[in-house]
Parts: C-alpha cells; structure tokens; sequence
C-alpha cells in the first residue's frame, strides 16, 4: 500500500501540463510529437506549464517534468493500460502474473539478472524497484539515486524489455506460481475479506467486485506460458503505454532516448479501445449488508 501511495503521488505531480506552455528547449526531436496535456479537455484545472507531453509515431505518449526536488533524483514509470477487468474468466490473474514475469528474464536480461543489474545501479529492489497491476492498469516504476545519463538510459532500456521482451520461460513461469499463490494468501486477510463483502453490495456484477488483480488459485496454478505470451502480445503495446520521467533532465535528451528505445516499435493490428469501466445500475433500490469477523471493529458506511 506504501509503494502504492508513493506511485500515485508521483503521477499526481506529474498529470497536469501542458507542452504548449513549455519555456524550455524548442522543438521536439525527431520522432517525437508533442501534444496537449493527458485529459486536459475533462478537467478544470490550469495546466502545469512546466511538464513536456508528447507521443511517438506508434503511439507511445511520455511526459516530462524538469524537477529539482528533492536534488538529483529521478523518478521513471511506466504504465500499460491493461489489468484485470479485460481478463476472460480462465485468465484471473493472468495481468499480475504477468507482471510477476518481467523480473524473471527477457530477451537482453536473463532470468536473475535484473534485480542484480538494479542493485549494481543503486536501486533497491521494493524501496526503488517496484510494480503494481490494478483493475485497468500494470504501472511499473524506478526511482533513481542519481540524474546521471547513463543510469537514465539503462532505466529506460529496462523499461523497454518489460514492454516487449519479457521470455516466459515455462520453468521460470512454473516457479514463480508458488511466489504468487503465497501473495494471494497473506493479501486474503479478514480486511480483503470485508472489502470483497462491501463491493459486491456497493458494484454487485462489475469488473470491481468479480476480476480481483491477484486472480484465482486455480488460473495461477494451471494457466501455461504461452497463454501469458499470448495476453502480453495482445496487450503490451506502444498506444497502450505511457512512459513519465520527472527530476533534474534535459528533456531533449529523455526525449532522444525513448525515440532509441521505443522509436521502432511496431504494431500492425488496430487498436483496442478502452477497458470496460465498471457501469452501474444507478437507479438500485436501498440495500444493505453486514459482515462479522472477530479482528474488525464496528463500523457503518451509508
């Protein structure tokens, strides 16, 4: 839940600018187009002028945000808008399995590697090096000691093998399922156990209260490696990416860098539209619901 915060606190400095306001360097390298701030049409907000939006030409967007504090720090996430409200009922779990799998090898990092390559870099795994799969998005993030180029580049470069690259490795896959099935059981405590209780009262029938990210035991204990492979392809691609670095940068030259790493990035199939959001039946009649266990204290929600 920390990491979590922290996560949401880092785009919350991040989702506000705007690339036309942007004093500093001119024009936006070659391979890159910059465009008008992330959902800015929906918002009534005064755009942060001091962040760069952009895209490339397979839809990749970034933003960057010169940031000076605190000093020489550099944050960079990544986020894919795939979670688990698009998995089909044999998939339950599928998305947080998937991301589980970035750590265990790909086609430029074999398996045990990144986590030895981060800590040699200075990172932590857990304190910098984490990630996340929600209800509609997989966000993955670094937060660098440093604003050194070449720690920026292997950052980016890792991001890039998580986007694309990730092996599956049957072996890997299959050693990694008790990983999981031990998450899914300290996570199932008595709060998640309330929780599920209150939303299947407040959303009965959505994504919400029925495709849980940490998925069922027996998806996770069966679901093959193609099968991952095969969600991955689907769903890991650059219009369904962005890329955020904030801290003390030449945007020019994050901008030059995603262009190197992600420029040739190909993909042919049409895109896929946005993730089912949840609708409900706002016109329910008044309903109630209680749930005991002996750990929680009594309380009521209206």
């Amino acid at each position: 839940m920390k990491n979590a915060l922290r996560f949401i606190f880092g785009l919350a400095i991040v989702f506000g600018g705007s690339a036309d306001a942007f004093a500093g360097p001119s024009a936006a390298p070659v391979g890159t187009e910059r465009t008008q701030p992330w959902n800015a049409e929906t918002s009534d907000l005064e755009p942060d002028a001091s962040i760069i939006y952009g895209r490339l030409p397979n839809g990749l967007r970034y933003a960057i945000r010169p940031n000076h504090r605190p000093q020489n720090q550099v944050l960079v996430r990544m986020t894919i808008d795939f979670g688990s409200a698009a998995e089909a009922q044999d998939e339950q779990g599928l998305a947080h399995f998937i991301e589980h799998m970035a750590f265990n090898g790909s086609a430029n990092v074999p398996e045990g590697e990144m986590v030895k390559m981060l800590e040699r870099l200075g990172l932590s795994f857990g304190a910098d090096t984490n990630a996340s799969t929600g209800y509609t998005q997989t966000q993955y993030k670094l937060d660098l000691p440093k604003a050194d180029s070449r720690l920026i580049e292997r950052a980016l470069f890792l991001m890039r093998e998580t986007a694309r690259e990730i092996s599956f490795n049957p072996a890997a896959v299959d050693r990694e399922r008790g990983v999981i099935l031990a998450e899914k059981s300290a996570r199932e405590n008595f709060g998640f156990q309330s929780a599920r209780a209150a939303n299947n009262l407040f959303y009965p029938n959505s994504f919400y209260a029925t495709r849980y990210p940490i998925g069922t035991a027996e998806v996770i204990q069966t679901a093959s490696a193609e099968r991952m492979r095969a969600l991955y392809r689907t769903y890991y691609r650059p219009d369904r990416i962005k890329i955020i670095v904030v801290g003390p940068v030449d945007p020019i030259a994050i901008e030059r860098e995603l262009v190197v790493k992600f420029g040739d990035w190909r993909v042919d199939p049409p895109p896929l539209g946005a993730i089912d959001q949840c609708r409900l039946d706002t016109k329910r009649g008044v309903s109630a619901q209680s749930f005991v266990h002996p750990e929680i204290s009594e309380s009521i929600s209206v």
